[in-house]
């Protein structure tokens, strides 16, 4: 399944020595306090659209190895909380 960022303007915030991130969504006026991962994906999404698969390849040089083994599970979870949250949406095929 590919996914996609939500239409309209996301601005980010990130502070550094932290691994949060502010995303304000502007059509919705909502702002959300993330896991920096899940606004990496974000950013990427806009870019272009993807799976959860290759936004793995994506993001694999910024998981730390030992968290590797776990990453695509916490990929898929990301993409369905940033689905509830109307960031991001799935392509149908």
């Amino acid at each position: 399944m590919e996914w996609c960022a939500a239409s309209g303007a996301l601005e980010f915030l990130a502070w550094e020595d932290t691994d949060e991130a502010v995303v304000y969504h502007r059509p919705s006026g909502d702002t959300h306090l993330l896991p920096l991962l899940q606004a990496q994906l974000l950013l990427a999404l806009q870019a272009a659209p993807a799976s959860s698969e290759a936004m793995y390849r994506a993001l694999e040089d910024t998981i730390a190895e030992e968290d590797r083994p776990r990453a695509m599970d916490y990929i898929e979870a990301s993409l369905l909380q940033l689905r509830d949250l109307h960031l991001v949406s799935s392509l149908s095929s």
